[in-house]
């Protein structure tokens, strides 16, 4: 759950910045740095990132929105503009 909140956190802070955001880049430090993707630490940064929460958490959407992203490689989040970001190299 750490990750994903901490995603939400940052498009929080995002949205509230006066700044333009072309993209994304993701890193894991620490313990996810070694454990991520067998973890599904990936998965849930990408998906806090295009606005899901744990406690609002719908699977069929969620796979959806993860179709989505793998294929166009853009994240879109509520009040920005479309996140270009390739999941397999951001």
């Amino acid at each position: 759950m750490g990750p994903v909140v901490t995603a939400a956190r940052l498009l929080e802070v995002m949205q509230a910045s006066p700044y333009f955001f072309d993209g994304l880049k993701v890193r894991f430090h620490v313990s996810l740095a070694f454990t991520g993707a067998g973890y599904g630490s990936h998965r849930v940064t990408i998906l806090g990132l295009a606005g899901f929460d744990p406690e609002n958490y719908d699977p069929d959407e969620a796979e959806t929105a993860l179709a989505v992203i793998h294929a166009t490689h853009i994240i879109t989040a509520t009040d920005l503009s479309p996140l270009n970001f390739d999941p397999k190299l951001d």
